[in-house]
Parts: structure tokens; C-alpha cells; sequence
């Protein structure tokens, strides 16, 4: 069976860490308050609380309808990742990816499973032109992996393909 290397553990085990750190630091310091501006007319931290996915997806399900499923499916997620983990071998991109996507997968579930719903507090605006999702760092590690997986895909699925082509074994054709 093959590991997780000590570096990828280290970035899995310290991403989940900073996203519950971080989160614990929202509730306890931006829950009471009105919005922390960091740079004026551009990024502002607030409390928010989450109860759907990306981008607030099924928010208007049934309290515990909702929290079955959204827990669910990031289980299911979860062992989607895994698998592809085991399956990349010797591809490090690829493998960067899949634990930084682990990472967010996992510290928001902790959020569903303690909370029933994902804390965010990370709001990005533009003075009115472009009002962003309010997020959370789970949020920027599945964000990144999500860019590696792209990164990963342009730089070697080509090849990928290929070599998959290449190693088909040989038919002969009826003429």
C-alpha cells in the first residue's frame, strides 16, 4: 500500500488546522462586530454563516435534509479523492491537487458536521461593481487544488492520453 508523502500529510494535516484556527478566530472576533476592512472598497473580513456548498448551493433544502446530503456528499467526495490519490502514482501535480482538495473537503465538513452549516468570514469586492461569495480558507486550498487539477491537466493529460493510446495492445483488422 502506498503512502501519503510526509510533505503532503504536513500540507493536509496544517490546511484543515488554519481552516478551523481560522474559523474558531471568526466566531470568536468578527461574529460580534460589523465588518473588518483589510483594503478599502476591495477585502473585508465578516461573519457568515454558510448553510449550503460552493456558492451557497442548496441552502434552501431542509435543515436536516440538508446537512445529510451536503455531508454525504462531501464523504462521497472525499473517497472519490482517495481513490484518484492511490491511482496518481508518480504524478505530483496531480497528488497537490488532490490533497489540497482534501483539505477543503474536510475542514468544511467539520464545519457541517460541529455547526450544521460552514463558516465564512472572507468577503472580496470591488466598490460596488463585483460583490463576491463570502469564503473561508477550506475554501482557497479547494480553490487552488481545483487550479493545480487545471495546471495538471493542460501540462500532462496530452501526454497521458497518449501513452494510454500507445500502450492498447495491437489489433488486427479483418480486411
Amino acid at each position: 500500500m502506498q503512502r501519503f508523502p510526509m510533505a503532503q500529510s504536513a500540507v493536509f494535516v496544517g490546511g484543515v488546522a488554519l481552516d478551523q484556527l481560522s474559523k474558531r478566530w471568526a466566531i470568536a472576533e468578527l461574529r460580534p462586530r460589523a465588518p473588518l476592512e483589510l483594503i478599502a472598497g476591495f477585502l473585508e473580513l465578516r461573519f457568515v454563516r454558510n448553510a449550503g456548498a460552493f456558492f451557497s448551493i442548496g441552502e434552501g433544502l431542509p435543515g436536516e435534509l440538508r446537512a445529510l446530503v451536503l455531508s454525504c456528499g462531501s464523504v462521497l467526495v472525499l473517497g472519490l479523492i482517495a481513490a484518484a490519490y492511490r491511482r496518481a502514482r508518480d504524478q505530483v501535480v496531480l497528488r497537490w491537487a488532490l490533497c489540497l482538495l482534501a483539505s477543503g473537503a474536510v475542514g468544511n465538513l467539520i464545519d457541517r458536521v460541529r455547526h450544521g452549516s460552514v463558516v465564512d468570514f472572507v468577503h472580496m469586492h470591488a466598490r460596488g461593481a463585483i460583490d463576491w461569495a463570502t469564503f473561508n480558507l477550506a475554501d482557497v486550498w479547494i480553490t487552488a487544488g481545483l487550479v493545480l487539477l487545471i495546471i495538471d491537466a493542460f501540462v500532462h493529460g496530452p501526454t497521458r492520453q497518449r501513452d494510454a493510446r500507445l500502450s492498447q495492445p495491437v489489433r488486427e483488422g479483418r480486411g
